[in-house]
């Protein structure tokens, strides 16, 4: 069996474990794949495969593939926890998804522990919590790359129900409701609650009544959608306690459905249609997909209303559809095209066929947008998706082969066979990566971004076969387990000799990343800027980090989403930070909003002076890792200070307490203690 690396298609060469079992037996053991091979015995009835930087792989002897293709992954945590962070002898169920289908998993986790599936793919992940009485917990994080383990935190808490009475004049019979639910945020986009059919209850004279519990306290956004009936959709508060009941009335809307067919005439399954309209109170959104027959059901509206829809679908361009709601609506796709070659010469003596690439920039017509990708000839077959009319530039290299360009435009026809390209053996590139001096053996090597990478040599010596007459300037990527990593464009000027690149150890950036509740933004993304891109993840505790950056400038970004409801799909600029590091220095960037407060201090309702006061984040005593302040109060019983952080504070003088939620600053906060009945919860 050959374990072949995800992202470059090349045997995974890296020292692995393997733990082996069958009938009685269970075999531990640390292999160093040759050519990624790795032995399974003839007793072996399943095999977990654990290598650094790859995702955990179990295998049955029944499922062994002559190659396994194994994605880069990391190792994930979730903690569950109450609010007082005791450990319980209660369950949670915890639902992992991955967004591409990669990973999935559904375990009971006792509530105080953790789940720890090990190293799984990287990508994005929505993740589910729930537990009986309490409130669900729905959310997604993205898992990037990491030495370390990601370790995420959730706290459950008492859910709130939110009543609904749904009223109809058109319906004598309990109405099939179905709901959308959306969690709102300030500092994060909408996200998916829960969705599901609404069971409702006759509550007389054209009125049913349910409601949806285990919610968190927030803002949400609920829309009810009934067949015929035009879809409702509101903001709503839910907070503890015995809400009075919303009401959604369904009112009959005119309905619509879009066929979406083939040039040829065939329906086209599985097409993806994501329609707009507007109403009053906003431009709406609806995706819906193709049945077998071709056909997608769109949302009931108010007669007149006027629809606009995208269409998509695998293998075909693009195409749009507008009309009005009543209408039958008809999309006809285009079959996308292909830009093909066979590829001769090198191609066909080259070992590592899969280290050649053709890397794609297009332009599409009448400036109608851009991009790129990399994709990986077949036996010596290029094929490159064409889904528009526009130019398109290739560049085909490999490690011991010199590059080739081809441009292409495309107008009326998506289909050009560009014949034979020969690959050639190039001139010789000689790269030596050092630290201190010294040679840095085991460095990987790219000369391009999407080039094969090479490992240098004991000396910390590379070659690759790339280079033309015509080359002036190459780009190499150069990374290291244990050192910076680096991209280089070289000055090919002199083409005689080593062309030497020296490596840091590198300078490290980390902080805390806090919401403006003052409680830690637990899966947010961060971005470091710099001769790279890099992406980190906040853990539990708020916390992030970046290690081994080159010195220089850097830049960290806290992206973030304005808005409300499934719309609210516009990214602004964020929060971010700029810094100059150093390089084996350590920087501390934190993402805290703090509080400029400011008032008069009282004790037993008379005004104190020349006091030193104590302030504590959260309503309850210090504990690790708490955040504190002391403020300074003046003759005059004034004080002045700037707090670290917005949320909650608990103010101390002696064992008087008094407690402030503090937002939006500059603030006047006057402070009131009684020292007749310290820790008084009255004190106001």
């Amino acid at each position: 069996m050959r374990l072949v690396d995800e992202r470059t298609n090349s045997p995974v060469t890296g020292t692995c474990s393997l733990r082996i079992g069958g009938g009685q037996r269970l075999l531990r053991m640390g292999v160093c794949p040759d050519e990624g091979l790795v032995p399974f015995p003839d007793w072996a009835e399943t095999v977990h495969i654990f290598c650094p930087g790859l995702a955990d792989t179990k295998l049955k002897k029944g499922e062994l593939p002559k190659y396994v293709s194994v994605p880069p992954g990391r190792p994930l945590a979730i903690k569950i926890q109450t609010v007082e962070g005791k450990s319980t002898k209660a369950k949670a169920r915890v639902e992992l998804k991955h967004a591409n289908g990669k990973y999935t998993s559904t375990e009971d986790v006792t509530i105080g522990g953790a789940l720890a599936p090990g190293s799984i793919p990287l990508g994005a992940y929505s993740v589910r919590i729930t537990s009986d009485g309490s409130a669900t917990i729905a959310d997604t994080f993205v898992l990037d790359p990491g030495e370390s383990g990601l370790e995420l935190a959730y706290t459950v808490v008492p859910g709130c129900c939110l009543p609904l009475t749904v009223s109809s004049i058109d319906l004598t019979t309990t109405p099939n409701v179905k709901y959308e639910l959306y969690l709102l945020s300030e500092t994060r986009p909408p996200r998916l609650q829960d969705e599901a059919t609404l069971g409702l209850q006759p509550a007389g004279q054209g009125r049913w009544a349910g409601k949806i519990c285990s919610l968190p306290p927030g803002r949400y956004e609920l829309t009810l959608r009934a067949d015929g009936a035009v879809p409702e959709s509101r903001v709503l508060d839910v907070q503890p306690g015995n809400p009075r009941p919303e009401t959604f009335s369904l009112v009959r809307g005119t309905c619509s459905w879009v066929d979406v067919l083939s040039t040829d005439g065939l329906p086209i399954p599985k097409a993806l249609a994501v329609f707009r309209w507007h109403t009053p109170e906003g431009s709406q959104r609806a995706e819906t997909t193709t049945d077998e027959r071709g056909r997608a059901q769109l949302p009931c509206l108010p007669a007149g209303a006027g629809i606009r829809g995208h269409i998509l679908a695998d293998g075909y361009v693009p195409s749009s559809v507008e009309g009005i709601a009543g209408q039958a609506l008809l999309a006809v796709l285009k079959k996308e095209g292909a830009i093909t070659a066979t590829l001769t010469g090198g191609c066909a003596r080259a070992e590592p066929e899969q280290g050649i690439a053709v890397h794609v920039e297009w332009e599409a017509a009448d400036n109608m947008g851009q991009g790129h990708e990399t994709v990986r000839p077949e036996n010596c077959f290029m094929h490159v998706p064409v889904k528009q009319p526009g130019n398109y530039r290739l560049r085909i290299s490999a490690p011991d082969l010199k590059p080739v360009l081809k441009e292409v435009a495309l107008t009326d026809s998506l289909d050009v066979d560009l014949g034979e390209i020969e690959l050639e053996r190039g001139g010789l590139l000689i790269v030596k990566v050092t630290h201190d001096g010294q040679g840095v053996p085991g460095a990987s090597v790219r000369v391009s971004r999407d080039g094969q990478p090479r490992n240098t040599d004991s000396e910390g010596v590379v070659q690759f076969a790339v280079l033309d007459d015509a080359t002036r300037t190459v780009e190499v990527f150069v990374t290291h387990s244990e050192l910076a990593s680096r991209r280089v464009t070289l000055d090919l000027a002199n083409r005689e000799g080593e062309q030497v690149i020296a490596l840091w150890k590198g300078g490290t950036i980390f902080g805390r990343v806090l919401n403006e509740d003052g409680f830690p933004a637990v899966g947010e993304s961060l971005t470091a800027e710099g001769p790279e891109n890099r992406t980190t993840t906040v853990d539990g505790q708020g916390r992030y980090e970046f290690t081994r950056l080159a010195p220089g400038p850097w830049r960290v970004v806290r992206l973030r989403m304005f808005g409300e409801g499934r719309a609210a799909n516009t990214m602004g600029s964020g929060d971010f930070r700029a810094i100059t590091v150093q390089d084996e220095a350590l920087v501390e960037l934190d993402f805290v909003k703090t509080a400029d407060v400011r008032g008069t201090v009282f004790v037993d309702g008379k005004l104190a002076s020349q006091l030193t006061i104590g302030a504590i984040h959260g309503p309850s005593a210090t504990g690790p890792g708490s955040t504190s302040a002391t403020l300074q109060v003046d003759a005059n019983g004034q004080y002045s200070g700037r707090l670290p952080m917005t949320g909650d504070w608990t103010f101390f003088l002696g064992r008087a307490t008094f407690v402030a939620s503090i937002h939006a600053c500059p603030c006047i906060v006057d402070l009131h203690f009684a020292q007749a009945s310290p820790g008084n919860p009255d004190a106001r």
